[in-house]
């Protein structure tokens, strides 16, 4: 079924069976299509490599080279 939807769409097969998993979760509201997502199953946050005195200290060297930046 998927290899079908597939030829007649377009598609790729990953896209499609995302189009199919979700479809009866869709809301339309006008033009505007509204996909619900889940939730991340943990809170994702990064821990502080540098402190705030090198922070404020790079900071500081970034104004004092006129704002290069690394590109």
């Amino acid at each position: 079924m998927l290899h079908e939807f597939c030829a007649t769409t377009g598609y790729s097969p990953p896209y499609a069976a995302y189009l199919l998993r979700t479809y009866a979760k869709r809301a339309i509201l006008g033009q505007v299509t509204l996909v619900p997502t889940r939730p991340s199953p943990r809170p994702r946050e990064r821990k502080h490599v540098y402190g705030p005195a090198v922070v404020e200290t790079l900071i500081w060297m970034y104004h004092l080279s006129m704002d290069l930046c690394g590109k």
